[in-house]
């Protein structure tokens, strides 16, 4: 979801949080707490950035 929100160059958590997740919340019936979501996000920070490097090496 990180990496989604910044695709989109939304940077406010509270944004992504209050209208872009609530839209979401009928598909995605095990949605995340923003809690848990930075929790997560947390711990697999170092993977996201080899993520992140690798697609930028693709480009």
């Amino acid at each position: 979801m990180s990496m989604a929100a910044e695709s989109e160059e939304t940077d406010s958590e509270n944004w992504l949080f209050e209208a872009k997740l609530k839209e979401c919340k009928d598909s995605i019936p095990n949605l995340t707490s923003r809690r848990q979501f930075n929790d997560r996000r947390k711990s697999v920070s170092n993977l996201q950035e080899k993520i992140r490097s690798h697609m930028a090496n693709k480009i």
